[in-house]
């Protein structure tokens, strides 16, 4: 589901944002081509306060970075 998404189904909540991280294996990465295993792919979506505010951004950021 795409952030923007996810966002509109939060109304109940009235979020002043949403913060989406994802981690995965690029398998093309990983058997095809460059056969680099434990290659890992991250991207991420912040909307609202986790995009306007750096402070929030950060935290977020490291407490993604934390579980790895």
């Amino acid at each position: 589901m795409e952030p923007s998404k996810l966002k509109d189904r939060c109304y109940v909540l009235t979020p002043e944002g949403v913060g989406v991280i994802i981690k995965a294996t690029h398998h093309c990465m990983t058997t095809r081509g460059a056969h680099k295993p434990g290659t890992d792919l991250v991207t991420s979506r912040m909307l609202g306060v986790f995009r306007d505010n750096a402070l929030i951004r950060q935290e977020l950021l490291g407490l993604a970075n934390s579980n790895t």
